[in-house]
């Protein structure tokens, strides 16, 4: 699986090489049918999550949750090439993505996916994705990955 992490402001440029996009917005950002005749504009078929950067409750925020990871994993079979975004492709974008990957082929592999000097993955998502998953590699592998940078 050919995983790319971007921003959203890179995603129009990255979608050439893209059918498939999992696309997460924030919980303070309007998705509007604006946005998805857009995105559909650029995109065979996509996903647009909602949550918040966070790695634990809290109030007026949306956490990163259980029907969001498994979502994302549903969506991501069978895709061979993925974009995944977030508001800059460092948090949110990349976790999942490593998460994504993870369902794929082996964590140690799968890590591989994330960059020291790009990305800062959000904990939560990790952590979720690791219980669904039932693999408790890839959180070590991602603990081991911290702990390099």
């Amino acid at each position: 699986m050919n995983i790319k992490i971007c921003s959203r402001k890179s995603i129009l440029k990255e979608s050439i090489n893209y059918k498939h996009a999992i696309i997460i917005y924030e919980s303070r950002d309007a998705v509007t049918d604006q946005i998805v005749v857009e995105v559909n504009n650029y995109f065979t078929s996509f996903l647009i999550l909602c949550f918040d950067d966070i790695d634990s409750p809290q109030h007026g925020f949306i956490s990163p949750n259980e029907e969001h990871i498994r979502e994302a994993l549903q969506y991501s079979i069978n895709k061979e090439k993925l974009l995944v975004s977030c508001q800059a492709g460092i948090s949110r974008s990349s976790s999942l993505s490593y998460i994504l990957a993870c369902n794929k082929i082996l964590p140690k592999d799968a890590i591989k996916i994330l960059d020291h000097n790009k990305h800062t993955p959000n904990e939560l998502v990790i952590q979720i994705g690791t219980d669904i998953l039932g693999n408790e590699d890839i959180w070590t592998e991602f603990d081991n990955w911290r702990i390099r940078s």
